[in-house]
């Protein structure tokens, strides 16, 4: 259902230069004061009234939050400002489409150009919502973020700053200011798919990764399972599974049943899909997802 209001509530509009300055923002207002980047969330939850802002901070002018970066052994490290589109052209012209291709397929996936080129990687974490695909992304390669308020900087990973549907580790006199991407391993392969029907938005999602050793046998599997979860889930003993075996064809049931006892736990029903569909749909991406992995 669409939102029965079709203006904005009142609120002043403050566009810092300097990081400094959005932080002094933050500490005179507090909770009263929301941060945009791309602002596609914010301003529909405010329409929504879903969220109350008296001030949105546009952190958009900032230019020291705005940057891509990559090294050897480091990985990537992207500006709380940085668009999906933007992300998705760095990977293709400095040839990581392969490296880090989990996340590429991803921001492909995602919803449509208009918005990949506003939207924001950082602003999607922070949403902290199952249906959209950052978080999922970056827990398939064990992503941190770099926080920080006017007293300090901490760094925390995505699997800990997500507690829960919409529940995040960000006090609000802080600011998401970089997401670092690991530099993943020699032999290191991912994959990232998703169920939308009709929508942008993910009903189930599954985002895996692994170390690939000679033939096809797998190792350190990484198994995220999002959108049909309140949060990002990784599926350890699924994981182990996968390492243990060595022919995936005649252990494909072995494989589904670990699935749908350890993932059923944490897959609920909603008004569009029961717990039983999207726990179908999961495990048929877990499968073609492992299949493309030993594939690569």
């Amino acid at each position: 259902m669409s939102s029965p209001y079709i203006t904005l509530p009142e609120f002043k509009y403050l566009r810092p230069k300097t990081l400094d300055e959005a932080l002094a923002i933050l500490d005179r207002y507090g909770e009263d004061a929301k941060i945009m980047a791309g602002g596609v969330a914010l301003l529909s939850f405010m329409k929504e009234r879903l969220i109350e802002a008296k001030y949105v901070v546009d952190i958009k002018g900032v230019r020291e939050l705005h940057y891509i970066r990559f090294s050897e052994g480091d990985g990537l490290r992207i500006g709380a400002t940085v668009t999906f589109s933007e992300i998705e052209d760095y990977i293709l012209q400095r040839g990581l489409v392969q490296r880090f291709r989990a996340l590429y397929q991803g921001i492909k996936k995602l919803s449509d150009p208009v918005l990949r080129n506003r939207s924001t990687l950082a602003g999607n974490v922070v949403e902290a919502l199952p249906i959209v695909d950052g978080p999922c992304l970056l827990s398939v390669f064990d992503s941190e973020l770099k926080i920080v308020s006017s007293s300090g900087s901490r760094v925390v990973s995505v699997s800990e700053f997500i507690s829960d549907e919409g529940f995040i580790d960000l006090k609000p006199n802080e600011i998401v200011v970089e997401i670092h991407i690991k530099d993943p391993p020699k032999g290191f392969v991912s994959t990232f798919r998703k169920y939308n029907p009709v929508t942008e938005f993910s009903m189930v999602s599954v985002g895996m990764s692994a170390i690939r050793e000679g033939g096809r046998d797998l190792r350190d599997v990484r198994c995220v399972l999002c959108a049909a979860t309140p949060k990002p889930v990784r599926l350890r003993r699924f994981e182990d599974l996968v390492s243990r075996v060595s022919d995936l064809r005649s252990s494909i049931d072995e494989l589904l049943s670990s699935v749908e006892s350890e993932a059923a736990g944490f897959i609920q029903d909603d008004p569009y899909a029961s717990r039983e569909f999207k726990l179908h749909i999961a495990k048929m991406l877990i499968l073609d997802s492992l299949k493309e992995l030993r594939s690569l």
